[in-house]
């Protein structure tokens, strides 16, 4: 068996024989964020990046908005030194309408989604992204960032919350 610390990582099973498993790291958040800024804030979900390395990353985030009327913000940030990353950001618009944003860089332009259809009710917000690392990158995380579309509205990202992320 071929065993690439890369890309997989190796277990035993019950009989004692090797097997591969997806080697992706998690990061969850154990208690809610939230923020009542029309600026871009660095949520706890995040990983420092290894130089000269290519990472999938993928978030699932639950989020509320404490009215029906104001949605949040949602993008990616990361430190100097990625040599060039994109992603995809999904949320809901609406009752019945998805948001998509392409980004491409890490300080592209927020998704920002229209109303929750109910205020204090979680709604899924999905990013998958693609990032690769310069020889040399900055001091900081690879981290996700929210904002309330308009100040003083509370938004939250609910707790158990989710970044994931392998090197590739």
């Amino acid at each position: 068996m071929s065993y690439d610390p890369r890309t997989t990582a190796l277990t035993t099973d019950e009989l004692g024989a090797y097997s591969q498993i997806d080697a992706w790291t998690r990061r969850s958040l154990d208690n809610d964020f939230a923020t009542t800024l029309g600026t871009l804030q660095d949520t706890p979900l995040g990983f420092t990046p290894d130089a000269s390395r290519n990472y999938l990353v993928e978030a699932m985030l639950l989020m509320q908005s404490a009215s029906a009327l104001v949605g949040p913000l949602v993008n990616w940030a990361g430190p100097k030194g990625i040599t060039e990353a994109a992603c995809v950001i999904e949320g809901p618009l609406s009752a019945t309408a998805i948001g998509t944003r392409f980004v491409t860089g890490m300080s592209g332009t927020a998704l920002t989604l229209g109303t929750f259809p109910t205020a204090n009710e979680s709604y899924l917000v999905r990013l998958r992204g693609l990032v690769r690392v310069g020889a040399s990158p900055g001091a900081g995380d690879i981290r996700m960032q929210v904002a309330a579309a308009v100040a003083g509205t509370t938004i939250t990202v609910r707790a158990r919350s989710v970044l994931l992320y392998r090197r590739v």
